[in-house]
């Protein structure tokens, strides 16, 4: 039986979780499951390998839409990792996954502040984001049409995919003790 593929947003501000979670989630998505990890920051790198513009930020999420069509076309699940401040840009993933004929689930992760910088003071290179910017993003983000909204504080990342897969309608593989192994 060939499975419902789906088109996840993870959202949220930096240090937050997005990408542990959907390395974690990748771990323990059924083996036969084709999912791609597709996120901004890679592409951000691959194509300025520095900080960009507001013009250059609307086409990396363009970039990104367009490599989550190719894959969701192909047949692929799509975890499309990105800080996804704005509501218009949820919202063409929205309807991407509608026009795919995908499950969508938009998931926005968020912690402290306290905790953001203090998660982000243990980065290095292109991954550290400076104070100043962290604490714009995380005070000028547009809510309210997420499907699920997780404080990511104290979870692990492991304990939010198993929750965003059973959102999704899978479950992950149980080994014989009852626990999520992956």
């Amino acid at each position: 039986m060939r499975r419902r593929q789906f088109l996840l947003l993870l959202c949220g501000g930096p240090a937050t979780g997005k990408t542990s979670t959907a390395r974690a989630l990748l771990r323990i998505l059924p083996p036969d499951y084709k999912a791609a990890h597709i996120q901004t920051d890679a592409i951000r790198m691959m194509v300025y390998n520095r900080r960009h513009s507001r013009r250059e930020s609307r086409m990396v999420y363009e970039m990104l839409r367009n490599c989550s069509k190719i894959a969701l076309t192909n047949g692929y699940s799509v975890i499309a990792d990105a800080t996804f401040t704005k509501r218009k840009d949820r919202q063409v993933f929205a309807k991407l996954a509608h026009e795919t004929g995908s499950s969508f689930l938009s998931a926005r992760l968020h912690c402290s502040l306290r905790v953001a910088i203090l998660r982000n003071s243990h980065r290095s290179g292109s991954k550290f984001v400076p104070r100043e910017r962290l604490i714009s993003i995380h005070n000028n983000y547009e809510d309210d049409d997420y499907s699920l909204v997780l404080d990511t504080s104290d979870m692990k990342p492991e304990a939010i995919a198993s929750l965003l897969l059973r959102e999704l309608g899978l479950e992950a593989p149980v080994s014989p003790r009852g626990t999520v192994t992956g």
